[in-house]
């Protein structure tokens, strides 16, 4: 048995699909990440029909993709990826400088 089930998440599109319009790139990307999954609150999920961005895009310092975040719990979305990217620009930074003679 099947059942059709409308849920929202946050995505994040890359540069390389802002060509595309918005929601056939936030339907790639989710399909990417969700399509033949299983989910403890949706079970098996097999297939994801439509996506609409409901929310203004935003752009992250350190990443070049846009973010679109839920409307519930956006702000701790938008924090966990700027944690995300501050770790990871924190450890690019941790490279040794040689003198030159």
């Amino acid at each position: 048995m099947y059942k059709l089930t409308t849920f929202q998440e946050s995505v994040r599109i890359p540069p390389n699909l802002f060509g595309l319009p918005l929601n056939k790139a936030a339907l790639q990307i989710l399909r990417e990440q969700y399509e033949r999954t299983m989910q403890k609150q949706h079970g098996i999920i097999v297939s994801l029909h439509n996506a609409k961005i409901k929310s203004d895009g935003k752009v992250i310092h350190g990443d070049g993709a846009a973010y679109y975040f839920r409307k519930e719990g956006g702000k701790r979305d938008e924090d966990s990826v700027q944690a995300q990217l501050d770790d990871r620009s924190a450890q690019a930074g941790k490279f040794k400088q040689k003198k030159l003679v």
